[in-house]
């Protein structure tokens, strides 16, 4: 290895060390908070009450502090996309490097967001009280059950109290096992759920590399700081939509099977109804080669396939058509 190289080497080196500086710095005011108060509840709404909370900063200084290590983290973030090729050796090492990086971002307390105490007060509708949550909402049940005090409805935001779910049944499925499986306890609850976020992550950062073969598009998404944020930090359930939706286009890609294609477009619109979107540009992908005969078939194949497999989904919440009242709620709320 001669100088050049050796420099190179320090270089990339030091590239991944401060990125991997930076997302600690992210963290360490959720741990110092964890470890403070020995629960993820009741933390401060956002980052700069959070600097105040836990490193005596004032407001202004937290703020900027945050855009500072934001702006720091996006910047090594685009230097990473542009010189992959010199940074990381080969697939492994970035893969390792996005677990290590993921990891600190799904420790963080979810500042920016309450919807995680949504989908667990909802899930433990279904899990504990065997309600159906696209019947009951939050606030309904605490008042049926007198369960005000129940832990795993704290911190839902006032806006969804008294709001049916308005996520699809595989959302609310996985909602359910994951505060069923919490056994109550709410801190407990907040981990099963970043670590199924910190889960789909990973499995969509592989779906990426398989359909791309690019280990570009692997950095462009698994380090993108707003997923980061949004997915892992404050646990979003678009990671479970993105991942389905990546399985998808995987098998539309590489495999050209247009029933498995299909039924994961139907999974993915099962989380969030926006998915369904993506179906025609998939089947398209699939049978635009063919003659027009077989691409008509293979439309009403996959017609049939996605609306069975979403009855097969509300099946188990269909009382009447008030189970579809979310989707329009959804969409005003946005």
């Amino acid at each position: 290895m001669n100088e050049t190289q050796k420099v190179q080497k320090k270089t990339n080196h030091k590239i991944q060390l401060v990125m991997v500086v930076t997302a600690i710095l992210f963290a360490v005011p959720s741990l110092i908070y964890d470890i403070q108060n020995k629960t993820m509840l009741n933390y401060p709404t956002n980052w700069t009450f959070l600097m105040e909370h836990t490193l005596n900063l004032d407001a202004t200084t937290g703020l900027i502090l945050f855009l500072i290590a934001f702006v720091f983290f996006t910047a090594i973030y685009f230097v990473m996309i542009k010189k992959e090729a010199q940074i990381f050796k080969s697939k492994k090492q970035i893969f390792y490097f996005l677990i290590v990086i993921s990891c600190f971002f799904t420790i963080m307390v979810p500042f920016g967001s309450k919807d995680i105490f949504a989908y667990i007060g909802n899930g433990w509708i279904g899990a504990h009280y065997e309600e159906n949550p696209y019947q009951m909402s939050i606030g309904e049940v605490q008042e049926k059950y007198e369960a005000k005090q129940d832990p795993m409805f704290q911190n839902v935001a006032p806006v969804w109290i008294y709001e049916k779910v308005t996520y699809g049944p595989i959302s609310t499925m996985l909602a359910t096992l994951f505060s069923y499986l919490s056994f109550g306890k709410i801190d407990v609850a907040i981990c099963i759920f970043k670590m199924a976020n910190l889960l789909f992550h990973l499995g969509s950062c592989c779906l990426v590399y398989q359909i791309t073969k690019k280990r570009k598009f692997l950095v462009l998404y698994g380090l993108n700081p707003v997923i980061l944020l949004e997915g892992l930090t404050d646990a979003h359930n678009d990671l479970w939509l993105v991942f389905f939706l990546l399985l998808a286009m995987y098998f539309a890609s590489r495999k050209k099977n247009l029933i498995l294609t299909t039924l994961c477009v139907a999974l993915a619109t099962a989380i969030k109804y926006v998915a369904i979107l993506i179906l025609p540009f998939l089947v398209f992908s699939i049978v635009n080669k063919q003659d027009i005969k077989t691409r008509f078939r293979a439309c009403v194949k996959a017609g049939i396939v996605f609306v069975a497999m979403l009855v097969i989904c509300y099946l188990p919440y269909m009382r009447d058509i008030g189970v579809f009242a979310g989707l329009f709620l959804q969409q005003r709320k946005v």
